[in-house]
């Protein structure tokens, strides 16, 4: 298994517009993923809905980051 900051890079894609991963976020310990969260998935998926969001990929099925 890859390491956090490689999954990171090769998988959510930060900075790469459309590519990243719409779940990749940020907390008080780093990256972090929200599939899996319901609410903040949720959330996600209403803001790429109504086309608020750059990012829209969908790169994986989740990770605890």
């Amino acid at each position: 298994m890859i390491n956090t900051s490689e999954h990171v890079v090769k998988v959510c894609r930060p900075g790469a517009g459309v590519k990243t991963c719409r779940y990749l976020t940020m907390d008080a310990d780093g990256w972090a993923c929200a599939r899996g969260n319901d609410d903040l998935e949720a959330y996600i998926e209403e803001q790429a809905a109504q086309g608020r969001m750059t990012a829209t990929g969908i790169n994986c099925s989740g990770r605890k980051l």
